[in-house]
């Protein structure tokens, strides 16, 4: 076991430390010099500590947790190793994928859930295997071994899926009074520097799940290093708490508790993003790399920053493309990523009255195999097209675009730092989002029918091959998309 300069973060074990370990020693080096906090004390567990062997990317098998008796128990080290940092609870567990994860045009963001313990402590005589801890460590490594994490891993090239490193951490922040077993943080959010001369911050209340989501909720504060000038967009979204008994987060809608945090935010603390604006700043320039961090806001005097990660570089803008008016069949102004592409052929995924589908995957994986660099046009719910869901890698892995049916229209709140919008960036990839169906149809009229794999019609899997070339183009930077034909 180890411990870094400062005596905040302790390591265990010889591998790995994962994207996420890195950062947070990056964090710890550089904390005190730009002014800010880490939370500490933090506990890093390299991947060869769980004694874990690789699993095959294609037939992973779940591991039942971490062994408890014999030499050197993995389990037993553990508990010995948070005791002896004397790690603070509640505290959070989080994944840090070696190889995989946090890395620049891999961010792997939101394939893998972070885990949070009340205390790692079990009565006397009980079964350790019994107790809450032992099984929820158990779930995180067995994350890797999930369907969307397999099915990232593989869309990456990947073989085997190496065990992952972790990183144990104290919450910032206070038990609710009156709401038993609640815990929350004022605010926290996010600050990227990936768009040049921009920075932007993103805040929720409470926990920053909401920030990072499908919708990407929040006030947003986009700095223009060159102007000065600050603009704000999105809205304050319902305090977000962790119920520490079933660990899952809870959204309070009770105004009772929503005005305060509001009023301290928008009264108490004003010169809060700009502080944040700077710090992400001068997170860029030492890490040398545009950055997308974390935060957590307690009191102006307990600004906490608990992970980072470098992203990819984005423009102020793109060159908008200008082609015949007549050409042109689709615009939107809900996009993610920045990019042009062209494609002969259109895979349409279309959802049914049953939500699961009937194809196999190796069905879906040779038919895309079939028409790589296709566009791709999927017609099933948010929840389906998140990064927690296989669909989502298995069909996004060889498109070249995509575009969302989003009827409920659940994205035009979104602050364009989701996880999703990373997942752009790294792939070089554009999404569009659609408000009905009726671009299917053009499609249907436009293309010629040539594959086609019905499970519960209207379901199914429909591939067209176009006359003429598409192409696609967005810039989410300045909220534009569009296709036409070539």
């Amino acid at each position: 076991m180890y411990r870094s300069e400062s005596g905040r973060i302790y390591i265990l074990g010889n591998g790995p430390l994962g994207g996420k370990g890195e950062g947070s020693l990056f964090l710890d080096r550089v904390c005190d010099e730009i002014g800010f906090k880490i939370p500490s004390p933090a506990l890093i567990v390299c991947n060869d500590f769980p004694q874990i062997p690789e699993q095959p990317v294609d037939r992973p098998v779940f591991i039942r947790g971490l062994r408890t008796t014999g030499e050197n128990a993995p389990f037993v080290g553990l508990l010995a190793a948070l005791e002896l940092a004397k790690m603070r609870f509640p505290a959070a567990m989080r994944s840090s994928f070696p190889e995989i994860e946090d890395r620049l045009g891999s961010t792997a963001a939101g394939i893998l859930s972070t885990f949070f313990f009340d205390s790692y402590k079990f009565e006397t005589g009980r079964d350790p295997e019994d107790s809450i801890f032992y099984k929820r460590t158990g779930r995180f490594y067995n994350s890797a071994y999930q369907p969307p994490a397999a099915a990232f891993c593989d869309a990456r090239g990947f073989k085997a899926i190496p065990p992952l490193s972790a990183v144990f951490q104290p919450l910032i922040g206070y038990r609710v009074r009156g709401k038993n077993g609640l815990f929350m943080t004022p605010f926290s959010g996010i600050v990227n520097t990936a768009t040049e001369n921009r920075i932007k911050v993103c805040t929720v209340s409470g926990f920053g799940l909401s920030a990072v989501g499908s919708a990407g909720l929040g006030i947003t504060r986009v700095y223009d290093e060159q102007t000065n000038f600050l603009s704000t967009y999105g809205v304050l979204t319902a305090p977000l708490y962790i119920n520490m008994r079933s660990g899952a987060f809870e959204m309070e809608t009770n105004e009772e508790w929503r005005a305060p945090s509001t009023w301290i935010y928008e009264h108490d603390c004003p010169e809060i993003p700009l502080r944040l604006a700077e710090i992400g700043k001068r997170l860029s320039e030492k890490a040398g790399s545009a950055m997308d961090s974390e935060w957590v806001y307690r009191s102006y005097d307990d600004l906490y920053f608990h992970q980072t990660r470098p992203v990819r570089p984005k423009a102020q803008s793109i060159p908008r493309p200008a082609p015949n008016t007549e050409k042109v069949f689709f615009e939107t102004c809900d996009v993610l990523g920045q990019n042009t592409a062209s494609v002969s052929h259109v895979i349409i995924r279309m959802e049914g009255s049953r939500f699961a589908p009937k194809s196999s995957r190796k069905d879906l994986q040779e038919l895309d195999k079939s028409y790589p660099g296709s566009l791709l046009i999927c017609t099933a719910s948010i929840g389906g097209w998140s990064q927690k869901s296989r669909l989502f890698y298995d069909m996004w892995a060889r498109a070249k675009a995509a575009i969302i049916i989003d009827r409920e229209s659940i994205h035009r709140s979104g602050s364009g730092l989701q996880h999703l919008a990373l997942t752009c960036m790294d792939d070089e990839k554009v999404l569009l989002y659609a408000r009905d169906s009726k671009l299917i149809k053009t499609i249907e009229s436009l293309g010629k029918l040539i594959e086609a794999r019905e499970e519960d019609y209207p379901a199914g899997v429909y591939v067209y091959e176009m006359p003429e070339p598409l192409t696609i183009s967005a810039d989410d930077e300045n909220g534009w998309g569009m296709i036409w034909r070539d």
